[in-house]
């Protein structure tokens, strides 16, 4: 029994993926996520941390005229209408009977 423990844990520690942030290191690529995807690496952080924590965004997503502010949870935002809008759309293709899944 202690030895089925031992290899249910192992097999659970060596099957856990880790992914390290996407960042340039002295020309180096780090595989990536969202955040450091944006980094505006032209600036150095001593000198602007705003513009290098979030250049690349910004240069990537300007503020759409039609809009005060813009974020990545505006985005997101509207990708979740897109999509639900699609699914409601195909929902009401189907001719389904009233009241039914």
């Amino acid at each position: 029994m202690k030895y089925l423990a031992l290899l249910l844990v192992s097999i659970l520690i060596f099957s856990c993926k880790t992914t390290a942030p996407s960042l340039k290191v002295d020309n180096k690529i780090i595989a990536g996520d969202v955040v450091a995807d944006n980094v505006d690496l032209t600036t150095k952080p001593g000198d602007d941390f705003f513009q290098f924590a979030n250049g690349g965004w910004l240069k990537a997503h300007p503020i759409p005229a039609s809009e005060s502010n813009w974020g990545i949870g505006r985005v997101l935002q509207e990708d979740i209408y897109v999509k639900m809008r699609q699914v409601s759309e195909d929902a009401a293709k189907k001719n389904a009977t009233l009241g039914s899944v």
